[in-house]
């Protein structure tokens, strides 16, 4: 595996930084992201040397599975795709994601798949995040609205401690 591959999220395009790569492999909803006219120009600049992908329905759920029992709840359904195709590419390349994501870093430390920020400083540890009530401080199945115990809609997220 020498040719490495970089797949690029949407902050590629929308942050400012000097990366110079030949190809940047994406999916096509990554464009919807981009909302700004200087995100929307920047795309068009680097279009020529764009190459589009549709991941797998297999490592989509995988993805989905990984994130879901390690608590990163904030994944967008374009994030769930970005990794999908990273994992689909890096059976058969090296394969390097370009995301300021921190959710999209700590899947890819889960994967053993490598990602740059874009402009800012990469995660250096994996995190495992849990739900939790924030009145009475259960611990919260990943699915919870609402506290099982107390009834409380003030749930949120924490690094495990397990």
């Amino acid at each position: 595996m020498s040719e490495t591959i970089y797949i690029a999220d949407s902050s590629f395009f929308i942050e400012d930084h000097n990366i110079k790569i030949e190809e940047i492999h994406t999916t096509e909803s990554v464009i919807q992201e981009l909302k700004s006219l200087k995100a929307k120009l920047k795309f068009e600049a680097f279009s020529p040397f764009v190459i589009f992908h549709k991941p797998s329905e297999e490592s989509i759920n995988k993805i989905k599975e990984i994130a879901k029992n390690h608590g990163e709840i904030s994944l967008s359904q374009v994030d769930v795709e970005i990794l999908a195709i990273a994992l689909d590419l890096s059976k058969s390349k090296n394969v390097v994601i370009l995301s300021d994501d921190y959710s999209i870093q700590n899947i890819c430390k889960y994967l053993g798949i490598e990602c740059k920020g874009i402009s800012k400083k990469i995660i250096k540890k994996k995190i495992k995040w849990e739900l939790y009530c924030k009145i009475c401080g259960n611990k919260l199945p990943s699915s919870a609205i609402t506290c099982i115990y107390c009834g409380s809609k003030d749930v949120a997220r924490r690094p495990s401690s397990d």
